[in-house]
C-alpha cells in the first residue's frame, strides 16, 4: 500500500509540474479562451485513453500513469474555475465555447488514444 501511494505521488508530481509549465507558457500569450487548459485536457484525455488499453499487465504502471500522472496533469478543476471566471467577466459566448471544446474534444482525444492503441 505504501509503495502504491508513493507511485501515485510520483506520477502526480510529474503531471502537476507539467500542468504548471503549460499554464505559465499559456499565460505568456494571452487569449480570450484559456487554450492551455484545453490543450492539457486533450493531451490528458489521449494519454488516459491510450494507457487504458496498453498498460494492462502492470497495476503499478497504471497507478503511475492513469491515477498519478493523469490525475495531476489534467485540469478539470482549473477548467471549472476558468469557465466561471469567463461567466463572471460577462464573456458568456467564450464560456460556452470553452465548455463545449473541453468536453467534446477531451472525449474525442480519449477515444483517439484508446482507438490508436487498442489491439482489437
Amino acid at each position: 500500500m505504501i509503495l502504491n501511494l508513493l507511485i501515485v505521488a510520483a506520477g502526480s508530481a510529474i503531471g502537476g509540474m507539467l500542468r504548471y509549465l503549460a499554464a505559465v507558457g499559456g499565460r505568456a500569450y494571452p487569449a480570450p479562451l484559456p487554450y492551455w487548459t484545453l490543450g492539457v485536457n486533450l493531451i490528458g484525455g489521449f494519454v488516459i485513453g491510450a494507457a487504458a488499453v496498453t498498460l494492462t499487465s502492470s497495476e503499478r504502471t497504471r497507478l503511475l500513469v492513469i491515477t498519478g500522472f493523469c490525475g495531476g496533469f489534467t485540469t478539470f478543476s482549473a477548467f471549472s474555475l476558468e469557465t466561471l471566471e469567463l461567466f463572471r467577466e460577462g464573456a458568456y459566448a467564450w464560456a460556452f465555447v470553452n465548455i463545449l471544446l473541453n468536453i467534446i474534444l477531451s472525449i474525442l482525444a480519449c477515444w483517439g488514444g484508446y482507438a490508436l492503441f487498442s489491439r482489437s
